[in-house]
């Protein structure tokens, strides 16, 4: 007759089920998505209510449509993908045109700096081995060290991060708008997604992509505030393995 199970392989068995459970469509969308709205509704006094109730009608019209089919997957890609363009792009957007009005608020200080060496490599200008302390990063809020910020004596970022910002520039230039560097960074999301859909894996690994790289906070934080971490999204997707 076999023995009781163990304490600790109940345990695992539990833990097991619960991890099977967050690992699918509905468990990802469900605490992810969540996340997100959450953060949305705090964040509404700016980037407004409208934003966090389409995006929470949109969520939850998702949970339901997964709940109660097992099919459509396209439908569900195509509400998954808007779900990500409005909690991942919406927000960014707010961002560059508020930014006029209001200034910064809560963006990165990376943003500027990427931002005057853009400017600087129009002007024949170096951007390595030179001092940012005439920048506008400069009078940017610095509290994480004590003094000013050890990023004004050096450029963190490699040459094709602000490569990329050029075309952009010469862009809004043409167009007589400002300069955002999000601009840049939404347009990598945008490729991100584009790459998700088109690998050649099951729609439900797809689905579950684009949530936990377009529907999750710890992701598209970056992407509100600038960061230019973001630019990695279209090359984790593409790296992906085939089922």
């Amino acid at each position: 007759m076999a023995g009781a199970a163990s304490p600790a392989g109940g345990l695992r068995a539990s833990l097991t089920r619960a991890a099977a459970r967050l690992t699918t469509p509905v468990g990802y969308l469900g605490v992810l998505g969540a996340l997100q709205i959450v953060l949305l509704w705090v964040l509404r006094g700016r980037y407004g209510i409208w934003l966090a109730f389409a995006s929470t009608a949109t969520l939850f019209a998702l949970l339901l449509l997964l709940r109660a089919s097992t099919r459509h997957w396209r439908l569900k890609l195509w509400g998954v993908s808007l779900l990500g363009l409005l909690t991942a792009m919406g927000p960014t957007l707010i961002g560059i045109l508020q930014r006029p009005r209001i200034g910064l608020t809560m963006e990165h200080d990376g943003l500027l700096q990427v931002e005057s060496a853009v400017d600087r490599l129009l002007k024949g200008q170096p951007i390595y081995g030179v001092d940012w302390s005439n920048t506008p990063m400069a009078a940017f809020g610095w509290d994480l060290t004590p003094g000013p910020n050890p990023a004004l004596h050096h450029l963190a970022y490699y040459p094709l991060t602000v490569l990329a910002g050029i075309p952009f520039r010469l862009l809004t230039d043409v167009l007589g708008l400002p300069f955002d560097y999000r601009l840049v960074l939404m347009a990598f999301g945008v490729i991100g997604l584009l790459a998700i859909v088109t690998l050649p894996i099951s729609q439900e690994r797809r689905f579950l992509l684009i949530t936990a790289i377009f529907v999750s906070p710890m992701i598209t934080l970056y992407l509100w505030s600038g960061r230019t971490d973001i630019q990695f999204s279209p090359r984790a997707p593409l790296g992906s393995p085939s089922p």
